[in-house]
């Protein structure tokens, strides 16, 4: 099952957890940046939601990815991965940025670029990577931490290192619901009569 949750300054669930892919992936190509208008990134708050969005704590096999510059405006990152070690959660993350910061890009829905972020005052924000939060994160939970590349292929390494994790057992019931289709018949009787 997949979920998805958007987060900056605040947190969003914007998907549940789900076994509809199709559902996901309309969900994920709807989230672009200033999809959540708090500025900021709230890290924590984020892994918080998605520790709150498993059903129930007693499902095997939990897992967040974060993708992430690692900033945190809120500081809470040692609580945060207390709990999820408390609920058996990995958490994997993908490293986005530059140690030494670049401007976020806005793009237009065709891909071009139309502009850098801004905060309040105008002025263009820069983003730093903090690959020693999001690693720490990672090693704390038994997860892997990689930067983001262009090939992406970390998303495989995860992928692999997933596969290797015991795997839930999910249980499938079909149900078959008949439908009366009775009148045919009887109207012809009557007919007939």
């Amino acid at each position: 099952r997949l979920g998805l949750i958007a987060f900056a300054g605040a947190s969003f669930l914007e998907c549940p957890l789900t076994i509809d892919i199709s559902a996901f992936k309309l969900f994920l190509h709807s989230v672009s940046v200033g999809f959540i208008p708090d500025q900021g990134t709230a890290l924590a708050q984020a892994i918080d939601e998605a520790l709150r969005s498993f059903q129930t704590k007693t499902l095997k096999d939990k897992v967040v990815i974060v993708l992430s510059d690692g900033e945190d405006h809120e500081g809470s990152i040692d609580a945060i991965v207390k709990k999820a070690r408390k609920y058996g959660v990995r958490i994997y993350a993908i490293g986005i940025g530059k140690k030494d910061g670049a401007p976020i890009p806005i793009k237009d829905k065709y891909g071009a670029l139309k502009g850098h972020k801004k905060d309040d005052s105008g002025t263009v924000v820069l983003t730093r990577l903090q690959d020693s939060v999001l690693r720490a994160l990672a090693d704390n939970t038994g997860g892997l931490y990689f930067p983001a590349t262009a090939q992406e292929k970390e998303v495989d390494l995860i992928v692999r290192h997933m596969d290797e994790i015991e795997k839930s057992d999910f249980n499938e019931k079909l149900y078959a619901q008949k439908e009366e289709r009775y009148h045919i018949f009887l109207l012809l009787a009557v007919v007939f009569l």
